[in-house]
């Protein structure tokens, strides 16, 4: 099974740490994970240096994420994101 898990972080780094970390510390034992995360890096400097540590993380092998730029427009309307996210899956 796998499930891709759509999140929208605008001003949000410290709960997308969490978020992260909750998936990789506990990764689920019966499906394969990917996280899309959707952010617009330019807007908010904390969000982006939290970006880049994310990736040097290290993942669990069923536990995948991407991360997505948008811009502040799509961002803020999560639907926009949602449905991108759909398309590509």
């Amino acid at each position: 099974m796998r499930l891709e898990i759509v999140t929208h972080c605008w001003k949000y780094w410290r709960a997308l740490t969490y978020q992260v970390s909750s998936l990789i510390l506990n990764p689920p034992a019966y499906c394969d994970v990917t996280l899309t995360i959707f952010c617009c890096p330019e807007e908010d400097k904390n969000t982006a240096k939290r970006l880049e540590q994310i990736a040097e993380w290290s993942w669990p092998s069923n536990v995948a994420h991407k991360v997505w730029p948008v811009s502040r427009g799509q961002l803020c309307r999560r639907s926009i994101g949602r449905n991108l996210a759909a398309k590509a899956t």
